[in-house]
């Protein structure tokens, strides 16, 4: 009435909006509450799906930051497994106390109480050093088998120490020819009976020794790592006799003596290394041969008389030279109580 007697427009005045932040809010909140759940039945019997929202899933709770996150996994991994840092600080450790110890003047160690303190910070740094070694090592020992390469070379080795095991036991079978009947056998000097006719021995190298009961000298034999592998395929019957002096005679010089064994051949370490002859003359194996020795007698017009040391067997002399005649021996060595063969003049007009 007043604005109107005076004549005066009516201006609508202006006043702050609410807010509406919160009436958004709580009608937001409504919302969600009035709004069907899906897969929910309503009271048509449907299920009410928001059209503008996907379908509703369930998402299973995960609360392991290791299942979450693979990195954590292996840090977490990582930090369980002892590592070698830990055990050179733990050495590190340990040899700072005994440094410490060893530094203080003896004089200071005569002080009871300081030589009780010096005994305490030592036990104590023992122990504690200890226990963390042993944690340490407990840590180690159970994360070993779970590392790869610790399961190589836990099956190489064994793939070697079984062969290498195995190899140290008796267990190729040998059958030595063993003569005269009665010689004494020694293998590693150790005794060992072969009456049987079969000797067990391991896969290494051995050296063999038989010894005449009467006249004769002691031979012996190298048997090698190799011989006894491929008796693990292969039948071996090695020849193992001693050595017997024979006496050969000739009368002209430079005579040549073919000395063959005729009931087996020559021991390969024989064949290496023969014994020397009396005389120092040459007797050495036959080039492609392995029964066959050749001697040559001594450049002397009377010819010589010399010795050789030849094993157990039965044997063909064969002395020649070029431009004169041939002769033969035969000689049976280790079964007479003397073995000669002393040729006759083969030569004519002295040469």
């Amino acid at each position: 009435m007043t604005d109107m007697a005076n004549n005066t427009p009516h201006v609508p005045v202006a006043r702050e909006p609410a807010d509406h932040s919160a009436v958004s809010a709580n009608e937001s909140e409504r919302s969600r509450e009035n709004a069907p759940v899906s897969g929910m039945p309503v009271s048509d019997g449907q299920c009410a799906t928001p059209a503008s929202a996907g379908p509703l899933q369930a998402v299973p709770a995960n609360t392991n930051p290791a299942h979450a996150n693979p990195a954590n996994a292996k840090a977490a991994e990582a930090a369980r497994s002892p590592s070698s840092s830990n055990a050179l600080w733990l050495v590190i450790t340990l040899i700072n106390v005994i440094l410490i110890v060893f530094i203080i003047p003896a004089g200071l160690l005569k002080n009871e109480q300081l030589g009780f303190i010096v005994k305490a910070i030592s036990i104590i740094g023992a122990m504690g050093a200890f226990a963390a070694g042993l944690v340490w090592f407990k840590n180690l020992m159970a994360t070993l088998p779970q590392r790869k390469w610790f399961k190589v070379i836990n099956v190489s080795l064994l793939c070697l120490v079984i062969p290498g095991h195995v190899s140290q036991m008796p267990v190729v079978r040998v059958h030595p020819r063993i003569e005269p009947a009665g010689s004494k056998l020694e293998i590693g000097g150790q005794p060992r009976d072969y009456e049987s006719g079969t000797v067990w021995l391991a896969i290494r190298n051995h050296i063999v020794r038989v010894t005449p009961r009467g006249d004769g000298r002691a031979g012996n034999f190298a048997v090698s790592y190799k011989d006894m592998f491929f008796a693990i395929f292969r039948e071996y019957k090695p020849r193992w006799t001693p050595l017997y002096v024979v006496e050969i005679g000739t009368k002209d010089p430079d005579i040549e003596v073919l000395i063959r064994m005729k009931d087996g051949v020559f021991d390969p370490g024989f064949r290496k290394d023969p014994p020397a002859t009396g005389l120092e003359l040459t007797f050495v194996p036959k080039p492609d041969s392995n029964d066959t020795f050749v001697y040559r007698g001594a450049n002397l017009s009377t010819g010589s008389g010399d010795y050789v040391d030849l094993p157990y067997g039965e044997y063909e002399l064969i002395a020649h030279k070029e431009g004169c005649k041939q002769s033969v021996k035969q000689l049976s060595v280790g079964k007479t109580p003397e073995a000669k063969a002393n040729f006759d003049r083969l030569c004519q007009n002295g040469q």
